[in-house]
């Protein structure tokens, strides 16, 4: 039996995608050559588990604000706070009274706020040179808040 091995991997959405293994098999038996192909699928998932990927929370995907609602919160406060220590946003005010809409099963929505409050209050303490709210919601350098980053 030969084997040979070809491995493919991908990004869709910013979601890392399964990895899949392509195994194409070579089987001699009884003077017989049979080929075929035996696929295998390892599924991967983020920090944050495939919880999103099972849940009625998960329609980010054709959100155009994609990322978990958590991302959108830290990274508004994070502004709010003056800080990109994770520990501390958490601890902080603004984090606290994003708890009730981190709650809520409509991500896109809370996605939506939350980049909202981050364009308005970088337009308002003009971190940034945007004509309205809705130009810098459409840029998608405004970024949510991701640990490392």
């Amino acid at each position: 039996m030969a084997l040979k091995n070809k491995v493919k991997t991908g990004v869709a959405d910013g979601i890392l995608a399964p990895t899949s293994t392509f195994l194409e098999v070579t089987i001699r038996a009884g003077g017989k050559v049979t080929k075929g192909i035996v696929i295998i699928i390892i599924a991967t998932g983020l920090a944050t588990g495939l919880e999103g990927a099972s849940n009625d929370r998960s329609k980010s995907r054709s959100c155009p604000y994609p990322a978990d609602p958590i991302n959108w919160v830290l990274g508004y406060c994070g502004y709010v706070v003056g800080t990109d220590d994770e520990i501390t946003i958490q601890e902080s005010k603004c984090f606290k009274n994003a708890d009730a809409d981190l709650k809520s099963k409509d991500e896109c929505s809370i996605n939506k706020k939350y980049k909202t409050k981050t364009c308005e209050f970088i337009i308002k303490q003009k971190y940034a040179d945007y004509k309205s709210v809705d130009a810098c919601l459409k840029d998608k350098k405004v970024k949510p808040f991701f640990a490392g980053e």
